[in-house]
Protein backbone atom coordinates (compact mmCIF):
# COMPACT_ATOMS: atom_id res chain seq x y z
CA UNK A 1 0.00 0.00 0.00
CA UNK A 2 2.01 3.22 -1.28
CA UNK A 3 1.72 7.02 0.06
CA UNK A 4 -0.18 8.94 -2.99
CA UNK A 5 -1.06 11.97 -0.49
CA UNK A 6 1.05 13.76 1.52
CA UNK A 7 0.32 16.71 4.22
CA UNK A 8 1.66 19.29 5.06
CA UNK A 9 5.52 18.37 3.97
CA UNK A 10 5.26 15.90 1.07
CA UNK A 11 7.91 14.05 2.41
CA UNK A 12 6.68 10.54 2.63
CA UNK A 13 5.36 9.94 -1.06
CA UNK A 14 5.86 7.06 -2.80
CA UNK A 15 6.66 5.04 0.84
CA UNK A 16 5.42 1.25 0.94
CA UNK A 17 2.91 1.54 4.08
CA UNK A 18 3.43 -2.13 4.63
CA UNK A 19 7.45 -2.00 4.59
CA UNK A 20 6.86 -1.02 8.50
CA UNK A 21 5.25 -4.02 10.30
CA UNK A 22 3.87 -2.23 12.86
CA UNK A 23 1.78 0.49 10.51
CA UNK A 24 0.57 -2.92 8.57
CA UNK A 25 -0.68 -4.19 11.43
CA UNK A 26 -2.03 -0.71 12.30
CA UNK A 27 -3.99 -0.64 8.50
CA UNK A 28 -4.85 -4.48 8.69
CA UNK A 29 -6.59 -3.80 12.38
CA UNK A 30 -8.46 -0.95 11.01
CA UNK A 31 -9.67 -2.63 7.92
CA UNK A 32 -11.09 -6.15 9.85
CA UNK A 33 -12.90 -3.92 12.13
CA UNK A 34 -14.08 -1.10 9.87
CA UNK A 35 -13.21 1.76 12.83
CA UNK A 36 -10.71 4.18 13.70
CA UNK A 37 -7.46 2.45 14.80
CA UNK A 38 -4.72 3.87 16.79
CA UNK A 39 -1.14 2.48 16.62
CA UNK A 40 1.21 2.09 19.59
CA UNK A 41 3.93 5.00 20.13
CA UNK A 42 6.59 4.41 16.98
CA UNK A 43 8.82 6.65 14.70
CA UNK A 44 7.67 9.02 11.96
CA UNK A 45 8.31 7.90 8.76
CA UNK A 46 11.37 10.27 8.57
CA UNK A 47 12.42 9.28 12.27
CA UNK A 48 12.53 12.42 13.39
CA UNK A 49 9.63 12.39 15.95
CA UNK A 50 8.08 10.11 18.16
CA UNK A 51 4.31 9.97 16.93
CA UNK A 52 0.78 8.19 17.30
CA UNK A 53 -1.06 7.32 14.30
CA UNK A 54 -4.87 7.16 13.55
CA UNK A 55 -5.58 5.37 10.69
CA UNK A 56 -9.42 5.01 9.18
CA UNK A 57 -10.02 2.32 6.34
CA UNK A 58 -11.93 3.09 3.00
CA UNK A 59 -13.60 0.31 1.44
CA UNK A 60 -14.81 -0.33 -2.37
CA UNK A 61 -18.41 0.77 -2.39
CA UNK A 62 -19.63 -1.68 -5.12
CA UNK A 63 -17.19 -4.65 -3.93
CA UNK A 64 -16.54 -3.82 -0.49
CA UNK A 65 -13.03 -4.64 -0.33
CA UNK A 66 -10.42 -2.94 1.76
CA UNK A 67 -8.84 -0.36 -0.80
CA UNK A 68 -6.33 2.25 1.52
CA UNK A 69 -7.05 4.68 4.12
CA UNK A 70 -6.33 7.94 5.84
CA UNK A 71 -3.33 7.78 8.10
CA UNK A 72 -2.63 10.55 10.29
CA UNK A 73 0.21 10.94 12.71
CA UNK A 74 0.55 13.02 15.89
CA UNK A 75 3.76 14.11 16.68
CA UNK A 76 3.42 13.96 20.93
CA UNK A 77 7.00 16.30 21.51
CA UNK A 78 5.35 18.87 19.06
CA UNK A 79 1.63 18.62 21.10
CA UNK A 80 3.21 19.27 24.49
CA UNK A 81 3.09 22.93 25.69
CA UNK A 82 6.50 24.52 26.67
CA UNK A 83 7.44 24.28 30.59
CA UNK A 84 9.06 27.50 32.02
CA UNK A 85 10.34 25.09 34.94
CA UNK A 86 11.19 21.71 33.41
CA UNK A 87 13.35 21.29 36.52
CA UNK A 88 10.47 20.78 38.59
CA UNK A 89 7.55 19.25 36.68
CA UNK A 90 7.74 16.20 34.66
CA UNK A 91 5.93 14.49 32.20
CA UNK A 92 5.21 10.90 30.75
CA UNK A 93 2.89 10.14 27.81
CA UNK A 94 2.00 5.70 27.79
CA UNK A 95 -0.18 4.37 24.76
CA UNK A 96 -1.68 0.75 24.96
CA UNK A 97 1.00 0.67 27.91
CA UNK A 98 4.02 1.70 25.58
CA UNK A 99 6.01 5.02 26.52
CA UNK A 100 5.06 7.35 24.00
CA UNK A 101 6.93 10.14 25.25
CA UNK A 102 8.46 10.75 28.91
CA UNK A 103 11.15 13.68 30.34
CA UNK A 104 14.53 12.11 31.35
CA UNK A 105 14.94 11.21 34.46
CA UNK A 106 11.26 11.47 35.78
CA UNK A 107 11.21 11.21 39.65
CA UNK A 108 10.16 7.87 41.55
CA UNK A 109 7.34 10.41 43.53
CA UNK A 110 4.39 10.11 45.20
CA UNK A 111 3.46 13.74 44.28
CA UNK A 112 2.20 12.67 40.94
CA UNK A 113 -1.29 12.56 38.77
CA UNK A 114 -2.33 10.46 36.26
CA UNK A 115 -5.35 10.24 34.12
CA UNK A 116 -5.86 8.03 31.09
CA UNK A 117 -7.71 8.65 27.83
CA UNK A 118 -9.49 5.95 25.81
CA UNK A 119 -8.46 7.17 22.19
CA UNK A 120 -9.75 4.82 19.38
CA UNK A 121 -9.06 1.51 21.00
CA UNK A 122 -6.07 2.57 22.57
CA UNK A 123 -5.58 2.91 26.24
CA UNK A 124 -3.26 6.44 27.03
CA UNK A 125 -2.07 7.57 30.17
CA UNK A 126 -0.43 11.34 30.74
CA UNK A 127 1.05 11.20 34.17
CA UNK A 128 2.98 14.18 35.97
CA UNK A 129 5.01 14.50 38.89
CA UNK A 130 7.03 16.74 40.74
CA UNK A 131 10.36 16.42 42.79
CA UNK A 132 9.61 17.04 46.44
CA UNK A 133 13.29 18.27 47.02
CA UNK A 134 12.78 21.00 44.53
CA UNK A 135 9.08 21.54 44.65
CA UNK A 136 7.26 25.23 44.43
CA UNK A 137 6.96 26.29 47.88
CA UNK A 138 3.64 25.67 49.91
CA UNK A 139 2.38 29.32 49.57
CA UNK A 140 2.35 28.81 45.68
CA UNK A 141 0.57 25.47 45.52
CA UNK A 142 -1.98 27.50 47.73
CA UNK A 143 -1.98 30.54 45.36
CA UNK A 144 -1.94 28.02 42.03
CA UNK A 145 -5.04 26.17 44.40
CA UNK A 146 -6.71 29.42 44.55
CA UNK A 147 -5.99 30.69 41.59
CA UNK A 148 -7.39 26.80 40.18
CA UNK A 149 -10.59 27.14 42.56
CA UNK A 150 -11.29 30.71 41.14
CA UNK A 151 -10.97 30.09 37.56
CA UNK A 152 -13.09 27.06 38.21
CA UNK A 153 -15.50 29.00 40.23
CA UNK A 154 -15.96 31.50 37.71
CA UNK A 155 -16.28 29.08 34.52
CA UNK A 156 -19.02 27.45 36.75
CA UNK A 157 -20.53 30.93 37.24
CA UNK A 158 -20.29 31.86 33.31
CA UNK A 159 -21.82 28.52 32.48
CA UNK A 160 -24.84 28.81 35.21
CA UNK A 161 -25.22 32.60 33.82
CA UNK A 162 -25.80 31.87 30.32
CA UNK A 163 -27.65 28.63 31.12
CA UNK A 164 -30.32 30.96 33.50
CA UNK A 165 -29.56 33.94 30.30
CA UNK A 166 -30.73 31.03 28.25
CA UNK A 167 -34.10 30.20 29.58
CA UNK A 168 -34.90 33.68 30.92
CA UNK A 169 -34.23 34.22 26.97
CA UNK A 170 -36.44 31.15 25.94
CA UNK A 171 -39.35 32.10 28.85
CA UNK A 172 -38.98 35.95 27.50
CA UNK A 173 -39.79 35.04 23.90
CA UNK A 174 -42.38 32.14 24.79
CA UNK A 175 -44.30 35.02 26.73
CA UNK A 176 -44.02 37.67 23.90
CA UNK A 177 -45.32 34.87 21.30
CA UNK A 178 -48.49 34.36 23.87
CA UNK A 179 -48.97 38.03 24.05
CA UNK A 180 -48.89 38.40 20.31
CA UNK A 181 -51.21 35.73 19.69
CA UNK A 182 -53.80 36.42 23.06
CA UNK A 183 -53.27 40.43 21.32
CA UNK A 184 -54.72 39.00 17.90
CA UNK A 185 -57.40 37.02 19.49
CA UNK A 186 -58.53 40.34 21.51
CA UNK A 187 -58.17 42.13 18.47
CA UNK A 188 -60.36 39.12 16.55
CA UNK A 189 -62.50 39.01 19.05
CA UNK A 190 -62.89 42.83 19.18
CA UNK A 191 -63.83 43.79 15.76
CA UNK A 192 -66.37 40.30 15.80
CA UNK A 193 -67.77 42.21 19.08
CA UNK A 194 -67.85 45.62 17.09
CA UNK A 195 -69.39 43.95 13.92
CA UNK A 196 -72.53 42.03 15.90
CA UNK A 197 -73.06 44.98 17.68
CA UNK A 198 -73.13 47.79 14.77
CA UNK A 199 -75.44 44.51 12.99
CA UNK A 200 -77.47 44.75 16.44
CA UNK A 201 -77.55 48.47 16.34
CA UNK A 202 -78.64 48.48 12.56
CA UNK A 203 -81.46 45.99 13.20
CA UNK A 204 -82.90 47.91 16.33
CA UNK A 205 -82.47 51.04 14.01
CA UNK A 206 -84.54 49.86 11.55
CA UNK A 207 -86.91 47.90 13.53
CA UNK A 208 -87.48 51.45 16.24
CA UNK A 209 -87.67 53.67 13.48
CA UNK A 210 -89.68 52.06 10.86
CA UNK A 211 -92.33 51.74 13.13
CA UNK A 212 -91.70 55.22 14.76
CA UNK A 213 -91.66 56.60 11.34
CA UNK A 214 -95.24 55.34 10.86
CA UNK A 215 -96.43 56.97 14.02
CA UNK A 216 -94.63 60.36 13.70
CA UNK A 217 -96.55 61.24 9.75
CA UNK A 218 -99.95 59.35 11.09
CA UNK A 219 -99.98 61.95 13.93
CA UNK A 220 -99.38 64.82 11.40
CA UNK A 221 -101.64 63.99 8.88
CA UNK A 222 -104.00 63.51 11.83
CA UNK A 223 -103.26 67.42 12.94
CA UNK A 224 -104.11 68.37 9.41
CA UNK A 225 -107.89 67.17 9.84
CA UNK A 226 -110.28 69.10 11.71
CA UNK A 227 -110.25 68.25 15.28
CA UNK A 228 -111.92 69.43 18.74
CA UNK A 229 -109.68 71.37 21.34
CA UNK A 230 -109.59 68.07 23.03
CA UNK A 231 -108.12 66.12 20.30
CA UNK A 232 -105.75 68.53 19.10
CA UNK A 233 -104.44 68.56 23.19
CA UNK A 234 -104.42 64.62 22.53
CA UNK A 235 -102.39 64.82 19.14
CA UNK A 236 -99.90 67.53 20.59
CA UNK A 237 -99.00 65.22 23.55
CA UNK A 238 -98.38 62.47 20.88
CA UNK A 239 -95.77 64.31 19.04
CA UNK A 240 -94.37 65.10 21.89
CA UNK A 241 -94.15 61.81 23.12
CA UNK A 242 -93.32 60.56 19.85
CA UNK A 243 -90.93 63.24 19.61
CA UNK A 244 -88.86 62.28 23.03
CA UNK A 245 -88.63 58.66 21.80
CA UNK A 246 -86.94 60.08 18.16
CA UNK A 247 -84.65 61.73 20.26
CA UNK A 248 -83.78 58.93 22.80
CA UNK A 249 -83.19 56.59 19.72
CA UNK A 250 -80.74 58.96 17.91
CA UNK A 251 -78.69 60.09 21.18
CA UNK A 252 -78.14 55.94 21.35
CA UNK A 253 -77.11 55.61 17.62
CA UNK A 254 -75.06 59.08 17.42
CA UNK A 255 -73.56 57.47 21.09
CA UNK A 256 -72.90 54.32 18.96
CA UNK A 257 -71.05 56.08 15.98
CA UNK A 258 -68.71 58.19 18.86
CA UNK A 259 -67.78 54.84 20.32
CA UNK A 260 -67.15 53.70 16.78
CA UNK A 261 -65.20 56.85 15.94
CA UNK A 262 -67.34 57.01 12.93
CA UNK A 263 -68.66 60.22 14.54
CA UNK A 264 -68.24 63.19 11.38
CA UNK A 265 -69.32 66.54 11.01
CA UNK A 266 -70.67 68.72 8.19
CA UNK A 267 -68.29 71.70 7.37
CA UNK A 268 -71.15 73.58 5.50
CA UNK A 269 -71.61 77.92 5.65
CA UNK A 270 -73.90 79.06 7.55
CA UNK A 271 -74.21 83.07 8.91
CA UNK A 272 -73.68 82.32 12.85
CA UNK A 273 -75.18 85.81 13.92
CA UNK A 274 -78.52 84.35 12.14
CA UNK A 275 -77.84 81.05 13.77
CA UNK A 276 -77.55 82.45 17.75
CA UNK A 277 -80.81 85.07 16.82
CA UNK A 278 -83.02 82.00 15.89
CA UNK A 279 -82.22 80.26 19.17
CA UNK A 280 -84.71 82.53 21.08
CA UNK A 281 -88.20 81.22 20.08
CA UNK A 282 -88.04 77.63 19.79
CA UNK A 283 -86.52 77.26 23.67
CA UNK A 284 -88.82 80.17 24.77
CA UNK A 285 -91.69 77.62 23.63
CA UNK A 286 -90.02 74.91 25.12
CA UNK A 287 -89.97 76.91 28.54
CA UNK A 288 -93.39 77.54 28.52
CA UNK A 289 -94.44 73.67 28.08
CA UNK A 290 -92.21 73.02 30.62
CA UNK A 291 -93.67 75.83 33.69
CA UNK A 292 -89.88 77.40 33.26
CA UNK A 293 -88.44 80.95 33.39
CA UNK A 294 -86.90 81.82 29.87
CA UNK A 295 -84.63 84.45 29.78
CA UNK A 296 -82.07 85.06 26.38
CA UNK A 297 -79.45 87.46 26.45
CA UNK A 298 -77.74 88.06 23.18
CA UNK A 299 -74.18 89.46 23.51
CA UNK A 300 -73.39 90.51 19.72
CA UNK A 301 -72.28 94.11 18.31
CA UNK A 302 -75.12 95.56 16.47
CA UNK A 303 -72.99 96.78 14.06
CA UNK A 304 -70.05 93.60 13.44
CA UNK A 305 -66.67 95.46 11.91
CA UNK A 306 -66.27 95.33 8.42
CA UNK A 307 -63.25 92.68 8.83
CA UNK A 308 -66.12 90.60 10.46
CA UNK A 309 -67.81 88.04 7.95
CA UNK A 310 -71.18 86.59 9.29
CA UNK A 311 -70.79 83.69 7.60
CA UNK A 312 -68.27 81.04 8.77
CA UNK A 313 -68.07 77.18 7.98
CA UNK A 314 -68.89 74.30 10.44
CA UNK A 315 -72.00 72.01 10.53
CA UNK A 316 -74.92 73.95 12.08
CA UNK A 317 -77.02 70.67 13.04
CA UNK A 318 -74.89 69.43 15.44
CA UNK A 319 -74.60 72.77 17.34
CA UNK A 320 -78.18 72.84 17.16
CA UNK A 321 -77.97 69.30 18.79
CA UNK A 322 -75.63 70.66 20.80
CA UNK A 323 -77.45 73.96 22.07
CA UNK A 324 -80.49 71.26 22.74
CA UNK A 325 -79.33 68.98 24.39
CA UNK A 326 -77.75 71.79 26.99
CA UNK A 327 -81.01 73.77 27.22
CA UNK A 328 -83.48 71.12 27.49
CA UNK A 329 -81.34 69.01 30.38
CA UNK A 330 -81.29 72.97 32.08
CA UNK A 331 -85.24 72.99 31.51
CA UNK A 332 -85.95 69.77 32.76
CA UNK A 333 -83.80 69.79 35.89
CA UNK A 334 -85.21 73.06 36.78
CA UNK A 335 -88.82 73.08 36.92
CA UNK A 336 -90.25 75.88 37.44
CA UNK A 337 -86.96 78.21 38.04
CA UNK A 338 -85.43 80.57 35.65
CA UNK A 339 -83.43 79.35 32.66
CA UNK A 340 -80.45 81.91 31.60
CA UNK A 341 -79.12 81.42 27.96
CA UNK A 342 -76.54 83.81 26.98
CA UNK A 343 -74.83 83.49 23.83
CA UNK A 344 -71.82 86.19 22.03
CA UNK A 345 -69.78 85.91 19.24
CA UNK A 346 -65.97 87.56 20.14
CA UNK A 347 -65.36 89.04 16.60
CA UNK A 348 -61.95 90.88 17.77
CA UNK A 349 -59.89 87.17 17.58
CA UNK A 350 -59.54 85.25 14.28
CA UNK A 351 -61.35 82.68 13.88
CA UNK A 352 -64.21 84.30 15.61
CA UNK A 353 -65.47 82.29 18.51
CA UNK A 354 -69.08 81.67 19.82
CA UNK A 355 -69.79 81.60 23.51
CA UNK A 356 -72.88 79.66 24.93
CA UNK A 357 -73.46 80.01 28.69
CA UNK A 358 -76.48 77.66 30.06
CA UNK A 359 -77.21 78.61 33.73
CA UNK A 360 -80.33 76.88 35.74
CA UNK A 361 -81.54 77.15 39.22
CA UNK A 362 -82.10 73.45 39.17
CA UNK A 363 -81.15 70.96 41.29
CA UNK A 364 -77.41 71.53 40.76
CA UNK A 365 -74.29 68.36 41.58
CA UNK A 366 -71.87 67.46 43.86
CA UNK A 367 -68.48 67.44 43.75
CA UNK A 368 -68.35 63.41 42.85
CA UNK A 369 -71.41 64.02 40.70
CA UNK A 370 -69.55 66.89 38.88
CA UNK A 371 -66.77 64.54 37.99
CA UNK A 372 -68.49 61.52 36.54
CA UNK A 373 -71.29 64.08 34.13
CA UNK A 374 -69.79 64.15 31.17
CA UNK A 375 -69.82 59.74 31.31
CA UNK A 376 -72.14 57.58 29.45
CA UNK A 377 -75.32 56.45 30.86
CA UNK A 378 -74.33 58.36 34.29
CA UNK A 379 -76.81 60.86 35.99
CA UNK A 380 -76.91 61.96 39.36
CA UNK A 381 -78.33 59.00 41.09
CA UNK A 382 -80.61 56.14 40.41
CA UNK A 383 -83.89 58.50 41.74
CA UNK A 384 -83.11 61.33 39.52
CA UNK A 385 -83.07 58.82 36.56
CA UNK A 386 -86.32 57.51 37.85
CA UNK A 387 -87.52 60.96 38.94
CA UNK A 388 -86.10 63.03 35.16
CA UNK A 389 -85.84 60.25 32.75
CA UNK A 390 -83.30 60.04 30.04
CA UNK A 391 -80.57 57.86 29.04
CA UNK A 392 -77.50 59.47 30.40
CA UNK A 393 -76.10 60.01 26.51
CA UNK A 394 -77.10 63.83 25.92
CA UNK A 395 -74.16 65.00 28.07
CA UNK A 396 -71.47 62.68 26.70
CA UNK A 397 -72.33 63.04 23.09
CA UNK A 398 -72.43 66.88 23.82
CA UNK A 399 -69.23 67.15 25.03
CA UNK A 400 -67.49 64.87 22.01
CA UNK A 401 -69.82 67.27 19.20
CA UNK A 402 -67.86 70.47 21.21
CA UNK A 403 -64.17 68.26 20.65
CA UNK A 404 -65.21 67.48 16.92
CA UNK A 405 -65.83 71.00 16.88
CA UNK A 406 -62.27 71.90 18.17
CA UNK A 407 -63.59 73.54 21.30
CA UNK A 408 -64.30 73.48 24.97
CA UNK A 409 -67.28 72.71 27.11
CA UNK A 410 -67.16 73.24 31.17
CA UNK A 411 -69.43 73.19 34.02
CA UNK A 412 -69.54 74.37 37.05
CA UNK A 413 -72.86 73.42 40.27
CA UNK A 414 -73.36 74.15 43.44
CA UNK A 415 -75.88 71.18 45.14
CA UNK A 416 -79.64 72.93 45.48
CA UNK A 417 -78.09 75.90 43.92
CA UNK A 418 -78.16 75.53 40.37
CA UNK A 419 -75.67 74.40 37.47
CA UNK A 420 -73.97 76.40 34.31
CA UNK A 421 -73.10 75.03 31.42
CA UNK A 422 -70.16 77.27 28.98
CA UNK A 423 -69.38 76.17 25.40
CA UNK A 424 -66.47 77.84 23.50
CA UNK A 425 -66.33 77.36 19.54
CA UNK A 426 -63.99 78.48 17.04
CA UNK A 427 -64.86 79.19 13.43
CA UNK A 428 -63.37 79.79 10.26
CA UNK A 429 -64.58 82.28 8.52
CA UNK A 430 -66.13 81.76 4.86
CA UNK A 431 -64.69 83.94 1.95
CA UNK A 432 -68.09 83.53 -0.16
CA UNK A 433 -71.01 84.35 1.88
CA UNK A 434 -73.46 83.67 -0.68
CA UNK A 435 -72.92 79.99 -0.20
CA UNK A 436 -73.97 79.89 3.18
CA UNK A 437 -77.42 81.93 2.63
CA UNK A 438 -80.68 79.72 3.65
CA UNK A 439 -83.06 78.74 0.57
CA UNK A 440 -86.49 80.13 0.19
CA UNK A 441 -88.70 78.94 2.86
CA UNK A 442 -91.65 76.35 1.81
CA UNK A 443 -91.21 73.46 -0.13
CA UNK A 444 -90.24 72.86 -3.30
CA UNK A 445 -92.28 73.42 -6.29
CA UNK A 446 -93.12 70.86 -8.94
CA UNK A 447 -94.10 71.23 -12.38
CA UNK A 448 -96.67 68.61 -13.48
CA UNK A 449 -95.87 65.08 -15.46
CA UNK A 450 -93.25 64.21 -12.63
CA UNK A 451 -93.76 60.46 -11.52
CA UNK A 452 -91.67 58.71 -9.11
CA UNK A 453 -91.47 54.79 -8.27
CA UNK A 454 -91.66 54.12 -3.85
CA UNK A 455 -90.26 50.53 -3.33
CA UNK A 456 -91.34 49.76 0.54
CA UNK A 457 -92.73 46.84 2.25
CA UNK A 458 -93.99 48.58 5.15
CA UNK A 459 -97.74 49.89 4.01
CA UNK A 460 -97.84 52.49 6.26
CA UNK A 461 -94.54 53.89 5.06
CA UNK A 462 -95.74 53.61 1.38
CA UNK A 463 -98.89 55.72 2.41
CA UNK A 464 -96.96 58.26 3.99
CA UNK A 465 -94.01 58.59 0.93
CA UNK A 466 -97.08 58.76 -1.53
CA UNK A 467 -98.84 61.39 0.41
CA UNK A 468 -95.58 63.45 0.47
CA UNK A 469 -95.11 63.45 -3.48
CA UNK A 470 -99.07 63.80 -4.39
CA UNK A 471 -99.41 66.62 -2.39
CA UNK A 472 -96.19 67.93 -4.00
CA UNK A 473 -97.85 67.29 -7.56
CA UNK A 474 -95.97 63.94 -8.44
CA UNK A 475 -97.71 60.60 -9.34
CA UNK A 476 -96.38 57.67 -7.81
CA UNK A 477 -96.13 54.08 -8.45
CA UNK A 478 -95.74 51.97 -5.48
CA UNK A 479 -93.90 48.52 -5.24
CA UNK A 480 -93.41 46.54 -2.05
CA UNK A 481 -89.61 44.75 -2.57
CA UNK A 482 -86.62 45.44 -5.03
CA UNK A 483 -87.71 42.72 -7.80
CA UNK A 484 -90.85 44.54 -8.83
CA UNK A 485 -88.65 47.61 -8.97
CA UNK A 486 -86.76 45.31 -11.55
CA UNK A 487 -88.94 44.12 -13.21
CA UNK A 488 -90.63 47.79 -14.18
CA UNK A 489 -87.44 48.48 -15.33
CA UNK A 490 -86.35 45.40 -17.30
CA UNK A 491 -89.26 43.18 -17.73
CA UNK A 492 -88.73 39.17 -18.18
CA UNK A 493 -86.97 37.42 -21.47
CA UNK A 494 -90.05 36.98 -22.71
CA UNK A 495 -92.13 40.18 -22.20
CA UNK A 496 -89.23 42.42 -23.00
CA UNK A 497 -88.53 40.32 -26.37
CA UNK A 498 -92.44 40.89 -27.08
CA UNK A 499 -92.97 44.53 -26.27
CA UNK A 500 -88.86 45.55 -26.92
CA UNK A 501 -89.00 47.34 -23.75
CA UNK A 502 -86.01 48.90 -22.09
CA UNK A 503 -86.92 51.38 -19.23
CA UNK A 504 -89.86 53.06 -18.81
CA UNK A 505 -90.01 56.60 -20.00
CA UNK A 506 -92.50 58.19 -17.70
CA UNK A 507 -90.62 56.99 -13.77
CA UNK A 508 -88.43 59.60 -13.19
CA UNK A 509 -86.87 58.99 -10.02
CA UNK A 510 -87.40 55.80 -7.01
CA UNK A 511 -87.45 56.07 -3.41
CA UNK A 512 -85.60 52.94 -2.35
CA UNK A 513 -85.77 51.43 0.96
CA UNK A 514 -83.17 49.08 1.71
CA UNK A 515 -84.29 46.32 3.57
CA UNK A 516 -87.15 44.54 1.68
CA UNK A 517 -88.14 40.52 1.16
CA UNK A 518 -87.44 39.30 -1.83
CA UNK A 519 -84.58 41.30 -3.31
CA UNK A 520 -83.44 44.37 -1.09
CA UNK A 521 -82.76 48.23 -2.18
CA UNK A 522 -79.10 47.34 -2.36
CA UNK A 523 -78.87 44.27 -4.67
CA UNK A 524 -82.16 46.10 -6.97
CA UNK A 525 -80.03 49.01 -7.37
CA UNK A 526 -77.02 47.16 -8.19
CA UNK A 527 -79.17 45.53 -11.08
CA UNK A 528 -80.27 48.73 -12.07
CA UNK A 529 -76.87 50.06 -12.71
CA UNK A 530 -74.99 46.55 -14.09
CA UNK A 531 -77.71 46.87 -16.92
CA UNK A 532 -77.15 50.68 -17.47
CA UNK A 533 -80.21 52.06 -16.03
CA UNK A 534 -79.65 55.40 -14.39
CA UNK A 535 -82.35 56.58 -13.42
CA UNK A 536 -81.94 58.38 -10.26
CA UNK A 537 -82.67 56.43 -6.61
CA UNK A 538 -82.79 58.25 -3.27
CA UNK A 539 -82.51 55.82 -0.50
CA UNK A 540 -85.07 56.16 2.22
CA UNK A 541 -84.25 53.86 5.36
CA UNK A 542 -84.49 53.68 8.56
CA UNK A 543 -80.75 52.72 8.92
CA UNK A 544 -79.24 55.88 10.50
CA UNK A 545 -75.98 54.26 11.83
CA UNK A 546 -72.60 55.86 10.58
CA UNK A 547 -71.60 54.19 7.45
CA UNK A 548 -74.92 53.75 5.70
CA UNK A 549 -75.14 56.44 3.53
CA UNK A 550 -71.54 55.58 2.35
CA UNK A 551 -72.68 52.35 1.19
CA UNK A 552 -75.99 53.83 -0.49
CA UNK A 553 -73.61 56.22 -2.78
CA UNK A 554 -70.96 52.95 -2.90
CA UNK A 555 -73.75 50.79 -4.21
CA UNK A 556 -74.95 53.41 -6.95
CA UNK A 557 -77.61 55.49 -5.51
CA UNK A 558 -77.66 59.30 -5.76
CA UNK A 559 -79.09 60.36 -2.01
CA UNK A 560 -79.80 59.14 1.36
CA UNK A 561 -82.94 60.25 3.32
CA UNK A 562 -83.35 58.49 7.10
CA UNK A 563 -86.67 57.64 8.63
CA UNK A 564 -89.41 59.32 10.28
CA UNK A 565 -88.66 61.29 7.06
CA UNK A 566 -88.57 65.02 7.56
CA UNK A 567 -90.69 66.14 4.71
CA UNK A 568 -88.45 69.16 3.65
CA UNK A 569 -85.23 67.36 3.19
CA UNK A 570 -87.24 64.39 1.02
CA UNK A 571 -88.90 67.21 -0.99
CA UNK A 572 -85.15 69.09 -1.59
CA UNK A 573 -83.46 65.45 -2.69
CA UNK A 574 -86.25 65.15 -4.95
CA UNK A 575 -86.09 68.72 -6.53
CA UNK A 576 -82.58 67.94 -6.77
CA UNK A 577 -83.74 65.54 -9.92
CA UNK A 578 -86.87 66.24 -10.91
CA UNK A 579 -86.26 70.47 -10.95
Amino acid sequence: MIITQDYPDMTSLGYDYYSDPSRKALAQDAARTGNLSLSDPTRSINGTFTTVVFFLPTFDNTTGAFVGGVAAGYYITRMLPARESADDVYLSVTVNSLPAYQDAAFPDTRLRSEQTLQLADKPTTITCGANVERSVTPVAILVCGCVASVVLAMLAYWIVSLLRYRKETLINQMVADENVRLANVSEQAARQAAQTKSDFFANVSHELRTPLHGCCWMINFLSDTELTPEQEDYVKNLKTSSQSLLYIINDVLDFSKIEAGKMTLEVIPFDIIDFVAQLRVPYQILAANNCNSYKYVIEIPPDPPNSFSCFVLGDPLRLRQVMDNLVNNAMKFSVDSEVVLTASVDTTVQPPRLRFSIADKGIGLSGPQLEALFQPYIQADVSTTRRFGGTGLGLAITKRLVELMGGTITCSSILSVGTTFTVHLPFTPCKNPNLGKPEAIGDPVFGEGFHVCIADDNPINQRIAAKICRDAGIKTTVVENGQRVVDLFIPPAPLSSALDLRVPPDIDCILMDGFMPVMDGYQATRVLRSNGINVPIIAVTANALSGEEEKCLRMGMNAFVTKPIVKAQLLRELKRFLA
